[in-house]
């Protein structure tokens, strides 16, 4: 077992934050769900780099956020180096999948 000094070394996890508001959610709302999200990160161990809003009525079926807004999730991952994508929301397989092979 690792002492809490070998614990506290450990660096933390480098995370983006992402969330949807519309329809009954107003950006209000989703910009306080993704600091109560950022608040849970650092509690796993995680450092927010950036968080990532999209207006839309609805989570896209196939990526949950619009095709423009994943690659420039895409491209601030690949130049910032992060270590995981949060979603504010659960993802379905499919979303999962489409999102990982395209960040």
């Amino acid at each position: 077992m690792k002492s809490l000094i070998d614990r506290q070394k450990k660096e933390k996890e480098r995370v983006a934050l992402i969330g949807v508001y519309g329809g009954d959610i107003i950006r209000e709302q989703a910009e306080e769900y993704l600091e109560e999200l950022a608040l849970l990160a650092d509690t796993a161990g995680g450092i927010t780099i950036e968080k990532f809003l999209q207006s839309r009525d609805h989570p896209h079926p196939s990526t949950y956020i619009g095709a423009g807004k994943l690659e420039e999730l895409r491209d601030f991952a690949a130049a910032n180096t992060l270590d995981a994508l949060i979603f504010d929301d659960d993802l379905t397989a499919t979303q999962a999948r489409n999102i990982e092979k395209i960040t």
